[in-house]
This record gives C-alpha cells, structure tokens and sequence, in this order.
C-alpha cells in the first residue's frame, strides 16, 4: 500500500475529509492508560476491550457454573433412582436368591448370574437411553441454530468421547451397585431369608 503526499492547498482541491482515527494501544495497564488518555482530551472515545473481555470472561463463568450445576444436580438424581431401584429390587428377590441358594447354587454361579443379570441390564438401559440423548441433543441443536444466525452454519456433531463415557459410567454404576447388593445377601442367613415374607 503506497502514501501519497499532497499540499493544504491540494487537500483543499480534492475536498478530502477528515475522518475520525482510531488507535489501538496495547497497554499492561488499561486501567491507567484509559485514565491518562482522558486527562489529555476528554472528548476522545476510548474503548477498554481488557474490560469487555473480562465482562464476556464473567458471562461465560455464569453460564458454566449454572450449566454444571444443574447436569451435576440432575446426575445425582439420576444415579440416587438407578441406586434405590436396583437395591429394592434385588432386596425384594432375596428370598428368590435364597432359595437358589438352599438348592447348591455356588457363590461363584451366583456371581455369574448377578455379573450377567448387570450387562442385560446396562445393555437394556443403554439401547433405550443413548438414542433418546441423541434425539433430544440433536433437537436442541436444531432449534438453537433456527435461533441463530443463518450465515453460521455448524453441523452437528455428536461428541463421541462423552457418549463412551456415559456407556462406561453406566456399566460401572450398575456393576458397583449390583456388587455391593451381592455381598449384603451373602451375609443373610438362608433359612432366616426364607422364612421371613419380603413384600
């Protein structure tokens, strides 16, 4: 890009403008510049993008913080159901186990048993939730970009690492809990189990 150096007068001929300028100063300090800037002219606009950006930085932290909240308060809730409803079922079933147990069911057949009875059970709550989750991230995904601007055009894109991690979580939960249910009922008595009426 080249300069072209002209006279007053020629200025004067071509009928040139003066435009407002704007000057973009990188400053460890924004705060005291913006300060000392000022106190040479006052009429200048200064813009302090340090402070806007730390504006942005604090909206973004509130949203994160009120996102994480609440995907943390609903996978308590979630993990707390799964939990109560896997142990009532299996303390409702006691006197089932018993029974096998009276009959010469091993410990180690039983554990099998229980061990394949978790991977039906993840499987089951796997095929029904990971399709569910994915229709309803792509519906938000959808009407979110409905909302936005149509020159902003992202596909969308599942995140693959989170769905393994909600397969893994999923078979651990269900594999700590059915565990922890199998040792309590180890440590029940058979006939103590059978003779008392679990409704």
């Amino acid at each position: 890009m080249g300069v072209l150096l002209v006279s007053d007068e020629m200025i004067e001929k071509i009928g040139y403008v003066e435009r407002n300028s704007d000057i973009l100063v990188d400053s460890s300090d924004p705060y005291a510049l913006e300060v000392e800037v000022l106190k040479i002219n006052a009429n200048l606009n200064v813009n302090n993008y340090h402070e806007y950006e730390q504006m942005v930085n604090n909206i973004k932290l509130m949203i994160y913080i009120f996102l994480y909240g609440f995907i943390t308060v609903i996978t308590i809730i979630g993990l707390t159901n799964v939990i109560n409803t896997l142990t009532t079922s299996l303390n409702l079933r006691s006197k089932e186990f018993a029974m096998l147990k009276a009959v010469g069911t091993t410990s180690k057949e039983f554990r099998q048993m229980v061990t394949l009875e978790s991977v039906f059970l993840g499987t089951k709550v796997l095929i029904i939730g990971l399709p569910i989750g994915l229709l309803l991230s792509y519906i938000i995904f959808y009407f979110s970009q409905k909302i936005g601007s149509p020159e902003i055009n992202i596909p969308y894109d599942p995140n693959i690492l989170s769905i393994i991690l909600a397969v893994v979580t999923v078979f651990v939960t269900v594999g700590v809990i059915m565990s922890y249910s199998l040792r309590k009922i180890n440590k029940q008595n058979i006939i103590e189990t059978i003779r008392n009426d679990n409704i």
